[in-house]
Order: structure tokens, then C-alpha cells, then sequence
């Protein structure tokens, strides 16, 4: 049976401030907890009982900045009811939902480009559902771009 690879890929802008994040901080498109919207991944390709394999996950940010920044990537199962706001702590997503919580350096620096990080998972060892989300995670201080845009793309392979 021949495996299919497909990327996809969810954008989000921040809040046009530059408040520096701390550990445990959520990133996300509001500072306020209402309006958080959590990314979605959804492959059109699948069953609603089928799964993909997760391959990789590159993180991107459109500020390159000069230090190595450090987020985890959360995945869920189901549309978390988001309790805080951007630079707050994140919270919300309960057990149940958390397919899994992916750490990455965010250090490859592209002048004039923004910064980027991928973790590989060619073992295959995370199952995906058809729709899937996501949050992003400050795991470091780092001090953001003013309305700074954060890409996570999702190489995916199903047989």
C-alpha cells in the first residue's frame, strides 16, 4: 500500500503589542480569553474515522529575532474551551483532548524573514484524527513582534 504525504498548514497574528511572554504562556490571536480562536487541521482526504500519521511540525514567526525562541505545540482532539487570553497562562484544554504537546527551538533564523523550528516524527509514533487543533506555548521568555504572524504546518501521511 503507497503512503500519501500531505502538508498542511493554519496561520494566526497576535495582538499588536510586544509584552513579553514567560513559560507557560498561551500565544494566541486575543488577549482575550473569549475570542481565542484555536487553530484548526483538517484533512478533507480522510474518514471522520481516519487517522495520519504526524511526519513533522515546522514552526515559523515572522520575527527573527536573536536568540533562540522555545514554544510546544499542543495537540487536540476537539475544540478546547480557551480560559485566558494571549500572554496569559495557558489553560483549558482538558486531558481528554490533548493528543499530544510537541517542544520545539524556534532558532533557525531567516534574515529579514522570521525564525523557524521543525521536530521529525518519521518513527510515526503520533496518530492524528481527520480534524485537529492546535495552541502554541511560550516555554522561554520571548519578547514578540507588534501583530507578529506564527505558522505551524503539519506534514501528515496516511496509507
Amino acid at each position: 500500500m503507497a503512503l500519501t504525504s500531505k502538508l498542511y498548514s493554519a496561520s494566526f497574528t497576535r495582538p499588536s503589542n510586544a509584552t513579553q511572554y514567560a513559560a507557560t504562556d498561551l500565544v494566541a490571536n486575543s488577549t482575550v480569553a473569549g475570542n481565542v480562536v484555536p487553530n484548526v487541521i483538517n484533512d478533507p482526504t480522510m474518514t471522520d474515522a481516519g487517522y495520519n500519521w504526524l511526519r513533522s511540525v515546522t514552526l515559523k514567526h515572522s520575527q527573527a529575532s536573536v536568540t533562540t525562541s522555545s514554544f510546544k505545540v499542543w495537540l487536540l482532539n476537539a475544540l478546547p474551551a480557551i480560559t485566558n487570553g494571549d500572554n496569559g497562562a495557558i489553560a483549558g484544554p482538558t486531558l481528554a483532548q490533548i493528543l499530544d504537546i510537541v517542544p520545539l527551538d524556534v532558532d533557525n533564523l531567516v534574515t529579514g524573514a522570521g525564525a523557524i523550528g521543525k521536530a521529525y516524527y518519521d518513527a510515526g509514533l503520533i496518530l492524528l484524527p481527520r480534524t485537529f487543533y492546535f495552541l502554541v506555548e511560550a516555554t522561554a521568555a520571548y519578547t514578540p513582534a507588534s501583530a507578529e504572524v506564527f505558522t505551524a504546518e503539519f506534514r501528515l501521511e496516511a496509507a
